[in-house]
């Protein structure tokens, strides 16, 4: 049996409900920038490199995606102001091990020095790490499915599912170690690195660090509705997700301290699919990419308001997908 085919069996075979990681629609951005540098021997606009060392651009909270730019085929790795401004290129293909294809969100270190990544390549499925000091990469182990990546505090340890089951990898001793699974069809780490919130199909567990169960909360969303795709606020306080159930499409937040249902609203009023949103860095809001402007949901008010994505279209970028929040302060405001 290759191993794609047996990674699909265990994937199969396990009671882990996890869901497929939904990017969002692939679309061509349309806006330039004014203020980009020219190169002047092509007179074509420069792409500019993020720095792991430059403090100006970590001075704010970013976004990370993957992207093709031009006539490149290849995903290459990038991030961006929150409004869409300054893009720059984290990673390039060759990089992401020699343009093999990422299957997952990749998802930062709090450090912002490393990226993990979840791959499909000749061999199969795989887990790595991107380290964007070193421009090394990591191959940590073969396996498949959503892998729930988790970074502690410290950025010492990644935390993730394979072919369903629980490791942890310790960067400095480069350490690859099995964990007690903790069940779930979305697993986050809440901050302080001290507490997982796992995902069930009626509500979720939170867990302590070594899996043992501190308390079960159970969601009031009605009968027979399918819960999927959930996300956690940067605060670890609001739980989003949604609902599928007698065709209709619902989005909720909860709070996660209490358990109680916090609000919802129609799929269809936020987004044309299930993509996942961005939490605002404050938590109070959530954006929806629609095309080439973000689709704001304030989740206090519920109001919503559409806001448009800067610097569309720079360098022919397409394919943006697999977006998420980075370097993110809380006194920032998206």
């Amino acid at each position: 049996m290759n191993y794609k085919l047996k990674s699909l069996f265990l994937l199969s075979a396990t009671v882990l409900l996890f869901a497929c990681d939904q990017p969002s629609p692939e679309y061509q951005m349309e806006e330039a920038d004014d203020n980009v540098v020219l190169d002047e021997s092509t007179t074509s606009l420069k792409i500019r490199e993020e720095n792991y060392h430059d403090e100006n651009v970590f001075s704010t909270s970013r976004l990370q995606f993957t992207a093709k730019v031009g006539s490149d085929k290849k995903s290459s790795l990038w991030s961006m102001k929150l409004d869409g401004s300054d893009r720059r290129k984290v990673a390039n293909s060759e990089l992401i091990f020699n343009g093999q294809t990422i299957v997952h969100t990749p998802i930062r270190s709090p450090d912002n020095r490393y990226v993990a990544v979840s791959m499909d390549g000749p061999d199969g499925f795989f887990r790595g790490i991107i380290d964007l000091k070193d421009k090394t990469a990591i191959h940590i182990m073969p396996g498949g499915g959503y892998p729930f990546f988790n970074w502690t505090p410290n950025s010492e340890n990644l935390i993730f599912y394979s072919d369903a089951e629980h490791y942890n990898y310790h960067l400095p001793t480069k350490k690859l170690t099995k964990r007690s699974t903790i069940y779930s069809s979305g697993l986050f780490l809440l901050p302080g690195g001290e507490e997982f919130l796992a995902m069930k199909s009626d509500g979720f567990w939170i867990h302590y660090f070594d899996g043992e169960v501190k308390r079960k909360v159970k969601l009031n969303i009605g009968e027979n509705r399918r819960m999927k795709f959930p996300i956690i606020s940067p605060d670890g306080k609001i739980l989003y997700f949604i609902s599928e159930g007698k065709g209709e499409i619902q989005s909720h937040w909860a709070s996660v301290d209490s358990g109680e249902l916090l609000g919802s609203e129609s799929s269809k009023n936020l987004t044309g699919s299930s993509a996942k949103p961005i939490f605002s860095v404050d938590s109070k809001s959530l954006f929806f990419r629609r095309g080439d402007y973000y689709r704001q949901l304030n989740l206090i008010t519920k109001k919503i308001k559409d806001s448009n994505i800067k610097e569309s279209g720079i360098w022919g970028m397409w394919g943006i997908a697999q977006v998420s929040l980075i370097n993110y302060f809380p006194d920032v405001v998206f």
